[in-house]
C-alpha cells in the first residue's frame, strides 16, 4: 500500500468516494426511482410478486383470498410488458403462478371476485404452461452416496493460479451457468448475468482492470464477467442487494465449473467506480449491468500446484 493510502484520514475519504458513486450509479440505474415504464423493472416486480404469491401457497396454513394487492401489481405489470418480447418468459411464470393460485381455490371450494376474474382470464388459454410457477413437493432425501461426492467436490475446490493452454469447451461453461442460475436470489429475481470472454485481446484487456491476477494472467484464456443487474432492484432498502445475489451466483458457479472439472480463480473486483465503468464500457454492455467478480478459468496445467487454503473454524452462534 502507498504511504498515500497509508493516512487514516485519505482512506476515510475514499471509502466516502466510492460509497458516493456507488450510491449515485443505483440512484440512477436501479428499478426504484425508474419513471414510467421500464422493461428490466417490470420483469423485475413480475418475478418478485410472482414469487410472493409462491410463498404465500408454500405455507403451512394458506389463507383464502391472500395477496390481493400482490396480484393485482403483478397483472398490472403483465399487462405494461405484454407486447415486450424479452419479458415474455417472466409473464409466463406470472400466468403460471395465477393458475397455481385458481387452482388452490377451486381445491377448497372458495371463490371471490379477484380469483373468478383471474380465472376467466386465463380460461382457455393453452399457453399457460403450468410447470413455470406454482408450488411442487420438495425433492426426495440425498443419500449418503450423493452427500459425499458432493462433500468431496466442494471440500477439494481449490484456487488454480497455473492454466494450461488445452481451451475450455464454451459447451460447459453454459451447463455451469444454467447450473449456477438455479441458485436463490431476493424475491426470485435472477439479477446476473455472465460476460464470457475467451478472444485473447479481450481477456488481456479485462484483466488489466483487476489487479489481482499478475503472475499467472498469461495462463489466463477463459474469463467469467459476473455482472448484476442493478435495474432488477426496486426498494431503496435493496442497495447492496446486487453484491448479495451475485456473490452468492459467483459461488455457485465455481462450483459447478469443479464438478466439470475446470480449475477457476475468483478475482475480486473491489475496484474504484471508474475502473468498474471502464469494465462495463469495455465488455460494450449497459450501465445498468454493474461488474462484481471476475473469474478466471481453465483446465489445471501438469505442474499445477495450488494453496492448502486450511479453513479456520465457522464462528457460529447458537440460541
Amino acid at each position: 500500500m502507498s504511504s498515500f493510502r497509508k493516512w487514516r484520514v485519505t482512506r476515510l475519504v475514499l471509502c466516502w468516494i466510492k460509497a458516493f458513486h456507488w450510491t449515485r450509479h443505483y440512484m440512477r440505474q436501479s428499478g426504484a426511482f425508474v419513471r414510467g415504464y421500464n422493461q428490466t423493472a417490470s420483469r423485475a416486480w413480475i418475478l418478485r410478486e410472482a414469487h410472493t404469491v409462491e410463498k404465500g401457497l408454500s405455507l403451512p396454513a394458506v389463507r383464502h383470498f391472500f395477496g390481493r394487492a400482490k396480484i393485482d401489481h403483478l397483472r398490472s405489470e403483465m399487462a405494461a410488458s405484454a407486447g415486450t418480447p424479452g419479458n415474455a418468459p417472466a409473464i409466463a411464470v406470472g400466468q403460471s403462478v395465477l393458475g397455481s393460485y385458481v387452482a388452490w381455490h377451486a381445491r377448497e371450494g372458495v371463490s371471490d371476485p379477484l380469483t373468478q376474474e383471474v380465472a376467466d382470464s386465463l380460461a382457455g388459454r393453452t399457453d399457460v404452461d403450468p410447470d413455470l410457477g406454482g408450488t411442487i413437493a420438495p425433492r426426495p432425501a440425498v443419500g449418503a452416496n450423493e452427500q459425499a461426492i458432493y462433500d468431496r467436490l466442494v471440500s477439494t475446490r481449490r484456487s488454480v493460479r497455473n492454466f494450461s493452454p488445452e481451451p475450455v469447451d464454451p459447451a460447459l461453461i453454459d451447463e455451469a451457468i444454467a447450473l449456477a442460475n438455479l441458485s436463490p436470489s431476493v424475491c426470485n429475481r435472477q439479477p446476473w448475468a455472465v460476460a464470457v470472454v475467451q478472444e485473447p485481446d479481450m481477456v488481456r484487456r479485462m484483466l488489466n482492470l483487476q489487479a489481482g491476477n499478475k503472475g499467472f494472467d498469461q495462463t489466463i484464456g477463459t474469463l467469467l464477467v459476473v455482472l448484476a443487474d442493478t435495474t432488477a432492484f426496486v426498494e431503496e432498502y435493496e442497495l447492496f442487494e446486487p453484491f448479495v445475489d451475485a456473490g452468492i451466483f459467483s459461488g455457485a458457479l465455481v462450483n459447478a465449473l469443479n464438478v466439470r472439472n475446470i480449475g477457476s480463480c475468483c478475482l475480486n473486483l473491489c475496484v474504484s467506480h471508474k475502473m468498474a465503468r471502464k469494465v462495463i464500457r469495455g465488455l460494450g454492455v449497459e450501465e445498468r449491468f454493474f461488474p462484481v467478480m471476475m473469474i478466471a478459468c481453465g483446465h489445471a496445467a501438469e505442474d499445477c500446484v495450488v494453496p492448502i487454503s486450511k479453513r479456520l473454524d465457522v464462528q457460529t452462534f447458537r440460541f
